[in-house]
């Protein structure tokens, strides 16, 4: 079903453009490399934007914005061949967007702990919150995932990304992951996954997961973990800075609380460039007896302050 969708354009003359080939495409207007084709969707059904090209004749640079104003909206790039570079779609998430045959799409999200402005995920500024990127709507494979701000709220990751298409959480400057004891118990921490596969953590060099009420002399004695995986593949953990997951600051506290980063099982996962410590152990990783797993890499990182650094 192809349904009406209204488009606006804004460009400058002699423009790369990728005009459409009109398969199933209504009122198509160009996408242009460095400007923003507008696509604003009203109807709660399926549009169809397609580039049957071979190779596709969409340019580099182009940038799609999607605005679902329809619950049920679903926007579907269909047949776009993976030779495209450099595109960047971002969508409100008030719909479901979807495509296929694409390896190198790059969607866009920004989260706060609270919303901010229009609540669109389209900016900095305009945020969604931790709690509705809980909900894993519209999240897909190749998002790219942006956390702003000082954030107190646990992520769940709720879904997993694909081959040549992870899902990318990046923290910004001043992006930081702070709270005075993150949830504890079996799969809980700052951030938790379970069977999930093909997502980064990309802390960028100043991203930040810590406690800072959790130590000897603190309000809290408690086990608690900065990132907690259980039987996740395809993870990449880079540049981030985890510390305070327990402050022991006198030799008569014998509790062995705190884990940076805490693997149960799990291949093909890397742990590159990171800053750990002041936990009793940095980085954990723990197999049943019966388990296989493979190719654990630890590359590059620094590790201070602890009982144990792995």
């Amino acid at each position: 079903l192809f349904l009406l969708c209204v488009c606006v354009m804004v460009s400058a003359d002699g423009v790369d453009c990728f005009y459409g080939d009109s398969v199933g495409v209504t009122n198509w207007l160009p996408v242009c490399a460095g400007t923003y084709t507008v696509i604003t969707n009203t109807h709660a059904g399926s549009t169809w934007i397609t580039d049957d090209r071979v190779p596709s004749s969409i340019p580099a640079g182009s940038k799609i914005l999607i605005t679902n104003t329809a619950g049920t909206d679903v926007i579907i790039f269909s047949g776009v061949n993976a030779g495209s570079q450099s595109i960047d779609i971002l969508n409100n998430h008030s719909g479901l967007l979807t495509w296929d045959g694409v390896s190198n799409w790059v969607v866009d999200i920004y989260v706060a702990n609270s919303a901010l402005g229009t609540a669109t995920g389209q900016s900095p500024s305009d945020a969604i919150d931790v709690s509705t990127l809980n909900t894993w709507a519209g999240v897909v494979p190749g998002q790219h995932i942006h956390f702003v701000g000082l954030i107190n709220t646990a992520l769940t990751i709720g879904g997993s990304g694909a081959v040549n298409r992870p899902i990318t959480m990046l923290w910004e400057p001043g992006a930081r992951f702070t709270a005075g004891v993150w949830p504890g118990g079996s799969g809980l921490g700052a951030i938790a996954a379970s069977s999930k596969s093909w997502i980064t953590f990309d802390g960028q060099g100043v991203g930040i997961i810590e406690n800072t009420n959790n130590g000897t002399t603190l309000s809290n004695q408690v086990q608690r973990a900065g990132i907690e995986l259980t039987e996740c593949s395809h993870i990449t953990i880079q540049n981030l800075i985890i510390t305070n997951m327990y402050i022991r600051n006198n030799n008569t506290d014998f509790n062995r609380f705190g884990i940076g980063v805490d693997f149960t099982g799990g291949s093909y996962n890397l742990v590159l460039g990171c800053n750990f410590s002041m936990a009793e152990t940095l980085l954990s990783y723990s197999i049943s007896f019966a388990e296989v797993c493979t190719n654990l890499q630890i590359i590059q990182n620094n590790f201070s302050q602890s009982s144990h650094s792995l």
